[in-house]
């Protein structure tokens, strides 16, 4: 991104872990450790964006040290929906983020944390049950103040993506499914409910659904006036 090269120049490392060995120049690599944490090729990261700006998420293509023995990784970014061409609309969920077709390679101290990017289908199954889930967590190393190593759970961040953006055509490589009566995409955060007769799926708040309704024997409108047919 233009905003983040402008923020980041790619400054010299003191020998981040990387295989238990300092960098050799014009190597991949498959992993990095970083601030304690294990990076692999294929992870997603939050990366420091500076100012007022929300951090960026990338997902880690490639782990090189470049000829100058700095530690560089290549990230597809994802972007949040007010950053997209039509900016964020009320089917955009408060966690959602669109991976795209976007790469940059960054150097790996601009690196802020490991996080979680969820389907849609493993969002609704963590959300399936709040009250019960604690979020996913990481192990990471640190030391108390008087220098003993110890182990802590650090929480993640989490997000949710549903769309691929094609950075150059300013456009989805493919639409969002469309539901209901008003025929819109679901908002992964709000409650959908599913007719028990043709499996057709519904926005509670079309059907004035509430959360803590029985919704095990929903019917939708067209099916329950088919029922009532003599």
């Amino acid at each position: 991104r233009s905003l983040f090269r402008r923020r980041f120049s790619a400054p010299r490392l003191s020998f981040p872990t990387m295989a238990r060995a300092p960098p050799k120049p014009n190597t991949e690599y498959k992993k990095v450790i970083w601030a304690n944490v294990e990076f692999q090729v294929g992870d997603v990261a939050v990366v420091k964006a500076g100012g007022a700006c929300k951090d960026f998420i990338g997902r880690i293509e490639k782990i090189r040290a470049n000829e100058n023995m700095d530690v560089v990784v290549r990230v597809h970014w994802f972007y949040r929906p007010e950053e997209l061409p039509w900016k964020r609309k009320s089917y955009h969920g408060v966690n959602e983020i669109v991976e795209s077709d976007h790469v940059d390679e960054i150097p790996v101290e601009s690196i802020q944390s490991a996080c979680v990017v969820y389907t849609q289908d493993e969002y609704d199954r963590v959300n399936s049950n709040p009250e019960s889930y604690k979020g996913a967590t990481i192990t990471t190393s640190t030391t108390t103040p008087d220098g003993t190593p110890i182990d802590v759970q650090v929480r993640l961040p989490e997000f949710v993506c549903r769309s691929f953006y094609l950075s150059k055509e300013k456009k989805l490589k493919a639409e969002l499914p469309t539901y209901c009566v008003c025929n819109k995409p679901r908002n992964p955060d709000e409650l959908m409910v599913t007719c028990t007769k043709c499996d057709s799926m519904f926005h509670a708040r079309c059907m004035k659904i509430k959360p803590k309704d029985n919704t095990k024997d929903f019917q939708c409108a067209a099916c329950s006036s088919k029922k009532k047919k003599p």
